[in-house]
């Protein structure tokens, strides 16, 4: 049986990654530390918690994680959204050559990044009780709890196996739930995925007073006013109890048990229905183009990481590029044209008139608006969960016992995007339906990594410009790399 030294490996040693953290995230978080700290005197306040907490939303937004890879870069490039030239940095990432050098590096610092902030939640967690009378405890302990689930379902997202293809009765991945440096057995994929449905449980039970409930966000966000504070304010900046009901959703879809999450799907939507936290893009919105446009829609997010260095993440990449081997330009020509100009397509899609003026890609990078008065939020905030993907996922769950219901769903998301609904015919195949969910579902989520997962999720061919490529196990089980084997 393979064991796992992965925490060994992201993190030698608990003490310096905790300092390091802790005295790193000063930039964002006025708090003078003294440099000499022992973790337990570190977190013997709140105020610990909140230095390590945003050290970790920090590094979600890190060029290995979201920040590139895992949204437009890597993620993406397999998904065949931009031009990939044989002399392109991806070339290899592209053509699935996951035994190179370079994708082999990409690959190994995802996971080993992944498994740092699964451990620095964990040490979090097991000194959490510490500030047990504190008034954000709860708050406090049900996003972390959230957030190491998170991290171990994208972990088994991306490496492991095509459920319709290989079960749920082998060993993958270990589920770490202690910061103890060991070499760790990895368990069923079945227990693994429970584990991640008890951790996001009692998350939400952890966070029923969860301010965003209450708060009118869409306004909150706009507007702070007031002493800043951190755990309780700009919640959708935060994995909050609507994220974590929507993980619950998303985890339900990939195991295939889509009776929970269409009930989970169900019941938040009827919680979300003040839109007071989020709803759909409406004409008056984009009545007139305005140059404030709401240009990645993030009205609709239910969770969205703040990406400070977003600039950064995308030169070269985006915008501002001098080297042709780094340019990721949309395969609009060749691919993407006939998605939104022809079969369920139509040119008066929001996001075909918003998103696509430039050859590479001005959702997610309008140079503009880094030079102008609009809030930060409109082209630093990198979706992680949205409204969307409730509809689809609603959709999806209704393919076989209820096409009708199923499309009705789909026609709420064309609707908001400002293009016709698709009429319901009693003949139409199931295989057609679904085909219809791809198509809006490789419309919606241009460079935000989501794509390549669903391709996965249901071992679908790929898309490409030069041809559909057959799906295989090969293409979407990322190898673990082979430093868990020194």
């Amino acid at each position: 049986m393979r064991k796992f030294k992965t925490l060994k490996f992201a993190l030698r040693g608990l003490f310096c990654t905790t300092v390091f953290l802790i005295l790193s995230c000063s930039k964002w978080i006025d708090v003078n530390a003294p440099e000499q700290l022992t973790l337990d005197e570190s977190l013997k306040s709140k105020q610990g918690f909140v230095k390590i907490l945003t050290g970790i939303y920090a590094t979600m937004g890190d060029a290995s994680l979201y920040g590139r890879e895992l949204e437009f870069g890597m993620l993406d490039v397999l998904a065949g959204y931009w031009e990939v030239p044989n002399n392109h940095i991806y070339h290899s990432d592209y053509n699935f050559s996951y035994d190179n050098d370079q994708t082999k590096k990409r690959i190994f610092q995802i996971w080993s990044d992944l498994y740092m902030l699964i451990r620095q939640c964990n040490t979090l967690l097991e000194h959490v009780d510490s500030i047990k009378s504190d008034p954000d405890y709860e708050l406090l302990k049900g996003e972390i709890l959230a957030l190491r689930a998170f991290f171990h379902f994208e972990l088994f997202r991306l490496f492991g196996p095509v459920m319709s293809q290989q079960g749920v009765d082998k060993k993958t991945l270990p589920y770490y739930t202690d910061t103890k440096i060991q070499k760790t057995e990895p368990v069923l994929n079945s227990t693994y995925l429970s584990l991640v449905e008890q951790d996001l449980l009692q998350a939400i039970a952890l966070m029923k007073d969860d301010p965003i409930l209450t708060s009118a966000v869409l306004e909150e966000e706009l507007e702070q006013s007031g002493p800043y504070n951190f755990i309780t304010d700009r919640r959708k900046q935060h994995l909050n109890i609507y994220a974590a009901q929507a993980l619950l959703c998303r985890k339900y879809s990939w195991q295939g048990n889509h009776v929970k999450a269409a009930e989970v799907a169900s019941a938040l939507l009827v919680s979300l229905k003040d839109e007071k936290t989020a709803r759909f893009l409406n004409i008056w919105d984009q009545y007139g183009n305005p140059p404030d446009k709401d240009i990645r829609f993030n009205m609709e997010s239910l969770w969205g990481l703040q990406i400070r260095r977003m600039n950064e993440m995308t030169s070269g990449y985006l915008y501002d590029v001098s080297n042709p081997r780094m340019k990721l330009k949309t395969a609009y020509e060749t691919l993407l044209r006939g998605l939104f100009a022809g079969g369920s397509g139509n040119t008066n899609d929001i996001r075909y008139l918003w998103w696509t003026p430039y050859e590479t890609f001005y959702k997610l990078f309008d140079l503009s608006l880094a030079d102008s008065n609009v809030a930060p939020d409109q082209y630093q905030i990198a979706q992680l969960i949205s409204l969307p993907e409730l509809y689809f996922i609603l959709c999806e769950a209704f393919l076989q016992t209820d096409p009708k219901l199923a499309l009705d769903y789909l026609n709420l998301v064309r609707q908001s995007r400002t293009i016709d609904p698709i009429d319901w015919s009693i003949n139409m195949p199931t295989s057609v339906l679904q085909e219809l969910l791809l198509d809006e579902i490789r419309r919606e989520y241009i460079g935000e990594g989501v794509l390549f997962l669903h391709y996965k999720k249901w071992f679908h061919p790929i898309y490409r410009a030069q041809g559909t490529m057959s799906p295989s196990i090969e293409k979407f089980v990322w190898p673990i790399p082979a430093e868990e084997n020194l």
